[in-house]
């Protein structure tokens, strides 16, 4: 836990400030060090992650396949350019004409919903990244993370820009 808070520079406090992209590379191991905080997530299940319309982002989460994220593993790294055939445990939305659907998606099939596009949390993906003068964010939406049935670690949301 401290070395995410020293990781992502301490606590988020709110900015108007808008959040730019994160690489591809950072965002995956961002997004692989907040799964742990999730109970539902880190449990001990085998985990799978479908990435939409993001080769690159598909590419960086394939790098940690076989990684423990709290007592699971990172199993498998599937890609398509729309709703996935299997149900994953986290879905990474990389298209922003395809979000709301897959927003509706993930909360009828209690999917966690990430991205690397930092304008689509504010409009309901759970998770997403962004920097914000020269520092790395969690960008979580709490609202979301309720309609997916993501329950977090208290300490996710001190680190966290929140929206609710």
């Amino acid at each position: 836990m401290l070395t995410l808070f020293v990781m992502l520079g301490g606590r988020c406090l709110a900015s108007a400030q808008p959040f730019e992209k994160v690489p591809e590379k950072l965002q995956a191991a961002l997004f692989i060090k907040v799964l742990a905080m999730s109970k539902e997530i880190s449990g001990g299940d085998d985990i799978s992650i479908h990435v939409v319309g993001s080769p690159a982002a598909a590419a960086e989460f394939r790098k940690a396949i076989g990684r423990k994220i709290g007592k699971s593993k990172l199993a498998e790294v599937s890609e398509s350019d729309g709703i996935p055939l299997d149900r994953p445990v986290a879905l990474y939305i990389g298209d922003k004409a395809q979000s709301e659907e897959l927003i509706q998606y993930c909360r009828a099939n209690q999917v966690l919903s990430m991205t690397g596009i930092p304008d689509l949390v504010p409009q309901g993906v759970t998770l997403g990244a962004g920097t914000s003068e020269d520092k790395l964010k969690v960008l979580l939406n709490g609202i979301a993370s309720v309609e997916e049935k993501i329950t977090w670690n208290p300490t996710l949301y001190k680190i966290s820009k929140l929206y609710k």
